[in-house]
Protein backbone atom coordinates (compact mmCIF):
# COMPACT_ATOMS: atom_id res chain seq x y z
CA UNK A 1 0.00 0.00 0.00
CA UNK A 2 2.44 2.45 0.80
CA UNK A 3 4.56 1.77 -2.81
CA UNK A 4 0.76 2.43 -4.05
CA UNK A 5 0.81 5.91 -2.26
CA UNK A 6 4.76 6.47 -3.35
CA UNK A 7 3.11 6.22 -7.10
CA UNK A 8 0.52 8.53 -6.76
CA UNK A 9 2.44 11.09 -5.34
CA UNK A 10 4.73 10.94 -8.35
CA UNK A 11 1.76 11.37 -10.95
CA UNK A 12 0.60 15.43 -9.23
CA UNK A 13 1.01 17.59 -11.90
CA UNK A 14 4.30 20.33 -11.49
CA UNK A 15 3.17 23.92 -11.40
CA UNK A 16 3.99 25.77 -14.81
CA UNK A 17 5.89 29.46 -13.15
CA UNK A 18 6.14 32.00 -16.26
CA UNK A 19 8.77 34.20 -15.55
CA UNK A 20 8.07 37.99 -14.72
CA UNK A 21 9.50 40.52 -17.71
CA UNK A 22 11.11 43.32 -16.70
CA UNK A 23 9.34 46.57 -17.53
CA UNK A 24 10.35 48.31 -20.83
CA UNK A 25 11.48 51.83 -20.44
CA UNK A 26 9.81 54.05 -22.81
CA UNK A 27 11.93 55.78 -25.04
CA UNK A 28 13.16 58.97 -24.40
CA UNK A 29 11.82 61.64 -26.51
CA UNK A 30 13.72 64.26 -28.32
CA UNK A 31 13.76 68.16 -27.02
CA UNK A 32 12.29 70.17 -29.20
CA UNK A 33 14.15 71.69 -32.24
CA UNK A 34 14.09 75.23 -32.85
CA UNK A 35 15.22 74.89 -36.94
CA UNK A 36 16.13 78.45 -37.20
CA UNK A 37 18.07 78.93 -34.40
CA UNK A 38 18.29 81.56 -31.40
CA UNK A 39 14.14 81.25 -31.18
CA UNK A 40 13.40 82.38 -34.32
CA UNK A 41 10.48 81.11 -36.51
CA UNK A 42 9.92 80.39 -40.60
CA UNK A 43 8.91 83.04 -42.37
CA UNK A 44 8.63 81.19 -45.41
CA UNK A 45 6.72 77.82 -45.07
CA UNK A 46 6.28 77.03 -48.30
CA UNK A 47 9.73 77.71 -48.99
CA UNK A 48 11.79 74.34 -50.20
CA UNK A 49 14.97 73.87 -48.76
CA UNK A 50 17.36 71.15 -49.13
CA UNK A 51 18.90 69.64 -45.68
CA UNK A 52 21.69 67.17 -45.59
CA UNK A 53 19.96 63.71 -44.16
CA UNK A 54 16.35 64.96 -44.73
CA UNK A 55 17.17 65.51 -48.30
CA UNK A 56 14.32 68.68 -50.36
CA UNK A 57 11.60 69.59 -47.89
CA UNK A 58 8.93 72.26 -46.97
CA UNK A 59 10.54 74.84 -44.54
CA UNK A 60 7.33 74.53 -42.23
CA UNK A 61 6.94 70.81 -42.62
CA UNK A 62 10.76 71.17 -41.38
CA UNK A 63 10.30 73.16 -38.49
CA UNK A 64 7.14 70.83 -37.52
CA UNK A 65 9.13 67.92 -37.11
CA UNK A 66 11.22 69.99 -35.20
CA UNK A 67 8.43 71.08 -32.88
CA UNK A 68 7.38 68.00 -32.62
CA UNK A 69 10.72 66.15 -31.42
CA UNK A 70 11.31 64.57 -34.46
CA UNK A 71 14.70 66.23 -35.20
CA UNK A 72 17.69 64.48 -32.60
CA UNK A 73 19.83 67.05 -31.07
CA UNK A 74 22.68 65.59 -32.76
CA UNK A 75 21.14 66.99 -36.04
CA UNK A 76 19.68 70.11 -34.82
CA UNK A 77 22.47 72.71 -34.67
CA UNK A 78 23.33 71.70 -38.10
CA UNK A 79 20.63 73.31 -39.63
CA UNK A 80 19.54 77.21 -38.71
CA UNK A 81 22.61 77.76 -41.55
CA UNK A 82 20.99 75.82 -44.10
CA UNK A 83 17.82 77.19 -44.10
CA UNK A 84 18.22 80.53 -42.79
CA UNK A 85 18.03 82.66 -45.70
CA UNK A 86 15.78 80.04 -48.11
CA UNK A 87 13.17 79.68 -45.13
CA UNK A 88 13.45 83.55 -44.00
CA UNK A 89 14.83 82.85 -40.28
CA UNK A 90 16.66 86.33 -40.34
CA UNK A 91 15.01 88.98 -38.58
CA UNK A 92 13.07 91.69 -41.23
CA UNK A 93 15.26 93.55 -43.32
CA UNK A 94 14.65 97.15 -44.28
CA UNK A 95 16.90 97.40 -47.34
CA UNK A 96 16.65 101.33 -47.89
CA UNK A 97 17.58 101.78 -43.95
CA UNK A 98 15.63 104.05 -41.26
CA UNK A 99 12.18 102.45 -42.08
CA UNK A 100 12.08 103.84 -45.61
CA UNK A 101 10.26 102.22 -47.90
CA UNK A 102 11.82 101.88 -51.53
CA UNK A 103 10.62 104.54 -53.90
CA UNK A 104 10.87 102.89 -57.18
CA UNK A 105 9.82 99.54 -56.72
CA UNK A 106 10.53 98.49 -60.58
CA UNK A 107 14.54 99.78 -60.90
CA UNK A 108 16.77 96.86 -61.15
CA UNK A 109 19.98 96.73 -59.18
CA UNK A 110 22.85 95.05 -59.09
CA UNK A 111 24.74 94.19 -55.91
CA UNK A 112 28.04 92.36 -56.38
CA UNK A 113 28.04 88.73 -56.58
CA UNK A 114 24.35 88.21 -56.86
CA UNK A 115 21.75 88.32 -59.61
CA UNK A 116 20.18 91.34 -60.52
CA UNK A 117 17.29 92.20 -59.16
CA UNK A 118 14.04 94.59 -58.83
CA UNK A 119 13.97 96.41 -55.74
CA UNK A 120 10.19 95.65 -55.04
CA UNK A 121 11.23 92.12 -54.85
CA UNK A 122 14.54 93.12 -52.87
CA UNK A 123 12.29 94.90 -50.25
CA UNK A 124 10.15 91.44 -49.81
CA UNK A 125 12.74 89.55 -49.42
CA UNK A 126 14.37 92.07 -46.78
CA UNK A 127 10.80 91.80 -45.16
CA UNK A 128 10.45 88.01 -45.43
CA UNK A 129 13.71 87.16 -43.56
CA UNK A 130 15.62 85.98 -46.43
CA UNK A 131 18.56 88.54 -46.46
CA UNK A 132 21.31 88.82 -43.25
CA UNK A 133 21.80 90.97 -40.36
CA UNK A 134 25.96 91.62 -41.89
CA UNK A 135 24.15 91.95 -45.66
CA UNK A 136 21.54 94.20 -44.42
CA UNK A 137 24.28 96.34 -42.94
CA UNK A 138 25.41 97.44 -46.55
CA UNK A 139 22.56 96.96 -48.63
CA UNK A 140 21.29 100.55 -47.81
CA UNK A 141 24.60 102.01 -49.97
CA UNK A 142 23.98 100.25 -52.52
CA UNK A 143 20.33 100.84 -53.48
CA UNK A 144 19.54 103.84 -52.28
CA UNK A 145 20.32 106.10 -54.83
CA UNK A 146 18.88 103.17 -57.99
CA UNK A 147 15.83 102.24 -55.59
CA UNK A 148 14.73 105.51 -54.65
CA UNK A 149 15.12 105.22 -50.77
CA UNK A 150 15.03 108.97 -50.25
CA UNK A 151 12.66 110.56 -52.46
CA UNK A 152 12.22 113.94 -52.70
CA UNK A 153 9.33 115.42 -51.31
CA UNK A 154 5.99 116.63 -53.79
CA UNK A 155 5.40 120.14 -54.26
CA UNK A 156 2.32 121.06 -52.06
CA UNK A 157 -0.84 121.26 -54.07
CA UNK A 158 -2.67 123.79 -51.92
CA UNK A 159 -0.35 126.90 -52.09
CA UNK A 160 -1.88 128.28 -48.39
CA UNK A 161 -0.37 125.09 -47.10
CA UNK A 162 3.16 125.35 -46.31
CA UNK A 163 5.05 122.31 -47.20
CA UNK A 164 6.59 120.66 -43.92
CA UNK A 165 10.36 120.85 -43.64
CA UNK A 166 11.51 117.57 -44.55
CA UNK A 167 14.13 115.74 -41.81
CA UNK A 168 17.79 116.57 -42.96
CA UNK A 169 19.02 113.06 -45.07
CA UNK A 170 21.77 111.94 -43.10
CA UNK A 171 24.69 111.79 -45.47
CA UNK A 172 25.47 107.89 -46.58
CA UNK A 173 28.45 106.18 -43.75
CA UNK A 174 30.98 106.07 -46.40
CA UNK A 175 33.28 102.50 -46.21
CA UNK A 176 36.64 102.47 -44.90
CA UNK A 177 38.72 102.92 -47.51
CA UNK A 178 40.38 99.79 -48.54
CA UNK A 179 43.89 98.29 -49.52
CA UNK A 180 43.14 95.96 -52.10
CA UNK A 181 46.83 94.17 -51.99
CA UNK A 182 46.79 94.18 -47.98
CA UNK A 183 49.03 95.26 -45.29
CA UNK A 184 49.56 98.75 -46.58
CA UNK A 185 51.53 97.14 -50.32
CA UNK A 186 50.17 98.69 -53.18
CA UNK A 187 49.96 96.85 -57.07
CA UNK A 188 52.73 97.23 -59.44
CA UNK A 189 50.64 96.03 -62.05
CA UNK A 190 48.09 98.62 -63.03
CA UNK A 191 46.93 97.21 -66.58
CA UNK A 192 46.72 93.44 -65.88
CA UNK A 193 43.06 91.68 -65.96
CA UNK A 194 42.03 89.29 -62.66
CA UNK A 195 38.97 87.91 -61.41
CA UNK A 196 37.39 89.01 -58.37
CA UNK A 197 34.95 87.19 -56.70
CA UNK A 198 31.88 89.60 -57.04
CA UNK A 199 33.65 91.92 -59.28
CA UNK A 200 34.64 90.02 -62.39
CA UNK A 201 37.43 90.46 -64.53
CA UNK A 202 38.24 93.69 -63.73
CA UNK A 203 41.81 95.98 -64.17
CA UNK A 204 44.08 95.73 -61.02
CA UNK A 205 44.93 99.83 -61.27
CA UNK A 206 40.96 100.07 -61.17
CA UNK A 207 40.25 97.63 -58.49
CA UNK A 208 42.92 99.58 -56.37
CA UNK A 209 41.11 102.72 -56.89
CA UNK A 210 37.73 101.38 -56.06
CA UNK A 211 38.95 100.38 -52.93
CA UNK A 212 41.03 103.59 -51.90
CA UNK A 213 37.62 105.49 -52.87
CA UNK A 214 35.58 104.17 -50.77
CA UNK A 215 33.86 101.90 -52.92
CA UNK A 216 34.78 98.61 -51.73
CA UNK A 217 32.32 97.08 -48.29
CA UNK A 218 34.64 96.27 -45.22
CA UNK A 219 32.83 92.77 -45.70
CA UNK A 220 34.26 92.62 -49.48
CA UNK A 221 38.17 93.89 -48.85
CA UNK A 222 39.37 91.06 -46.45
CA UNK A 223 38.79 88.68 -49.67
CA UNK A 224 40.66 90.43 -52.49
CA UNK A 225 44.35 90.62 -51.54
CA UNK A 226 44.53 86.60 -51.69
CA UNK A 227 42.88 86.73 -55.07
CA UNK A 228 45.03 89.64 -56.85
CA UNK A 229 48.35 89.07 -55.04
CA UNK A 230 50.55 87.90 -57.75
CA UNK A 231 48.18 88.76 -60.73
CA UNK A 232 48.17 92.28 -59.97
CA UNK A 233 52.15 92.11 -58.45
CA UNK A 234 51.52 93.02 -55.08
CA UNK A 235 54.07 90.96 -53.43
CA UNK A 236 57.53 92.89 -52.52
CA UNK A 237 60.25 92.89 -55.33
CA UNK A 238 62.17 89.37 -55.66
CA UNK A 239 65.69 89.00 -57.28
CA UNK A 240 65.29 85.79 -58.59
CA UNK A 241 69.05 84.91 -58.52
CA UNK A 242 69.28 86.00 -54.69
CA UNK A 243 71.67 88.74 -53.05
CA UNK A 244 70.83 91.09 -55.54
CA UNK A 245 72.78 89.48 -58.75
CA UNK A 246 71.77 90.01 -62.02
CA UNK A 247 71.07 86.51 -64.32
CA UNK A 248 73.78 86.29 -66.54
CA UNK A 249 72.18 84.19 -69.17
CA UNK A 250 69.05 86.07 -70.14
CA UNK A 251 67.54 83.44 -72.86
CA UNK A 252 67.84 80.21 -70.91
CA UNK A 253 64.40 78.31 -70.45
CA UNK A 254 64.11 76.75 -66.51
CA UNK A 255 61.14 75.04 -65.81
CA UNK A 256 59.69 74.38 -62.20
CA UNK A 257 57.57 71.63 -60.80
CA UNK A 258 54.11 72.70 -61.96
CA UNK A 259 54.85 75.71 -63.87
CA UNK A 260 55.10 76.28 -67.43
CA UNK A 261 58.74 76.75 -69.07
CA UNK A 262 59.34 80.20 -68.76
CA UNK A 263 63.11 82.24 -70.41
CA UNK A 264 65.09 84.03 -67.07
CA UNK A 265 64.76 86.99 -68.14
CA UNK A 266 60.83 87.08 -68.11
CA UNK A 267 61.19 85.27 -64.90
CA UNK A 268 63.65 88.27 -63.33
CA UNK A 269 61.23 91.10 -64.59
CA UNK A 270 58.46 88.73 -62.94
CA UNK A 271 60.15 89.13 -60.07
CA UNK A 272 61.06 92.75 -60.00
CA UNK A 273 57.42 93.65 -60.72
CA UNK A 274 55.82 91.62 -57.56
CA UNK A 275 54.30 88.48 -59.46
CA UNK A 276 56.15 86.25 -57.18
CA UNK A 277 55.81 85.52 -53.58
CA UNK A 278 57.71 86.04 -50.98
CA UNK A 279 57.76 81.94 -50.07
CA UNK A 280 58.40 81.27 -53.69
CA UNK A 281 61.52 83.80 -53.84
CA UNK A 282 63.14 82.29 -50.96
CA UNK A 283 63.46 78.83 -52.83
CA UNK A 284 63.86 80.10 -56.62
CA UNK A 285 67.19 80.88 -56.58
CA UNK A 286 68.20 77.45 -56.04
CA UNK A 287 66.65 76.28 -58.83
CA UNK A 288 68.12 78.84 -61.32
CA UNK A 289 71.40 79.43 -60.13
CA UNK A 290 73.22 77.03 -62.78
CA UNK A 291 70.65 77.49 -65.70
CA UNK A 292 70.74 81.05 -65.48
CA UNK A 293 73.63 81.60 -64.40
CA UNK A 294 73.22 83.75 -61.46
CA UNK A 295 76.97 83.11 -60.73
CA UNK A 296 79.00 84.39 -63.89
CA UNK A 297 82.52 83.12 -63.76
CA UNK A 298 85.06 85.50 -63.81
CA UNK A 299 86.28 86.64 -67.39
CA UNK A 300 90.07 86.11 -67.87
CA UNK A 301 92.19 89.23 -67.55
CA UNK A 302 92.41 91.12 -70.94
CA UNK A 303 96.31 91.22 -71.59
CA UNK A 304 97.82 94.57 -72.84
CA UNK A 305 98.10 95.08 -76.33
CA UNK A 306 101.74 93.97 -77.54
CA UNK A 307 104.12 96.16 -79.85
CA UNK A 308 105.42 94.88 -82.85
CA UNK A 309 108.91 94.37 -82.78
CA UNK A 310 111.26 97.38 -84.43
CA UNK A 311 113.23 96.64 -87.53
CA UNK A 312 116.49 96.69 -87.63
CA UNK A 313 118.20 99.52 -90.05
CA UNK A 314 118.95 98.35 -93.19
CA UNK A 315 122.34 99.83 -94.40
CA UNK A 316 122.34 101.90 -97.42
CA UNK A 317 123.79 100.56 -100.91
CA UNK A 318 127.96 101.52 -101.26
CA UNK A 319 128.80 103.13 -104.90
CA UNK A 320 132.06 102.47 -105.96
CA UNK A 321 133.59 103.22 -109.26
CA UNK A 322 134.21 100.32 -112.11
CA UNK A 323 135.70 100.57 -115.53
CA UNK A 324 138.52 103.07 -116.29
CA UNK A 325 138.82 106.21 -115.06
CA UNK A 326 136.22 106.17 -111.79
CA UNK A 327 133.05 105.17 -113.76
CA UNK A 328 133.46 104.98 -117.89
CA UNK A 329 132.25 101.47 -118.41
CA UNK A 330 131.09 99.80 -121.75
CA UNK A 331 131.15 101.57 -124.71
CA UNK A 332 129.50 104.55 -123.48
CA UNK A 333 130.63 104.65 -120.13
CA UNK A 334 128.64 105.19 -116.44
CA UNK A 335 128.57 104.20 -113.14
CA UNK A 336 128.05 100.85 -111.27
CA UNK A 337 127.45 100.54 -107.86
CA UNK A 338 128.08 97.65 -105.88
CA UNK A 339 126.94 96.62 -102.54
Amino acid sequence: DDDDDDDDDDDDPVPNVRPTLAPVPSPTPFPPCNVCGNGRSVNLSEARVRVEGFGMMKCGELERDGLNRRISPFECPLIPDQINSACGCNPPCNVCGNGRPVGNPNAVVSIPGEEPIRCRDLQTAGLAGSITPSECMIVPGFIRETCGCDPSTPAPTRPPTRPPTPAPVPAPVPFPPCNVCGNGRSVSLPGRMVRVEGFGMVECGELERDGLNRQISPFQCPLIPDQINSECGCNPPCNVCGNGRPIGNPNAVVEFAGEPAVRCEDLQAAGLAGSITASECEVIPGFIRDICVCDPSTPAPTRPPTRPPVPAPVASPVCVPVGKKGGKGGKKGGYGCSP
